[in-house]
């Protein structure tokens, strides 16, 4: 593991969602994170909050939150 030595870096948080798993939305989120933060040193994620939706009784989304660390 390493450990960043910019302790004064920023932070923001990310939604997506799939059809597919929470994996997918997690891949999602950390792109989107790319290409909102254009030219900044993405460092880290920390999944904040798993979320689903629920169609005709069987798991329809897969919904997550993410904290993006950049410098």
């Amino acid at each position: 593991m390493t450990v960043s030595k910019n302790s004064a870096g920023r932070m923001e948080i990310f939604y997506a969602q799939s059809e597919d798993s929470y994996d997918d939305a997690i891949k999602l989120a950390v792109k989107e994170a790319a290409k909102s933060l254009p030219g900044k040193t993405l460092e880290w994620f920390e999944v904040v909050e798993f979320r689903g939706g629920i169609v005709n009784g069987d798991s329809a989304q897969f919904q997550v939150a993410i904290r993006v660390g950049y410098a």
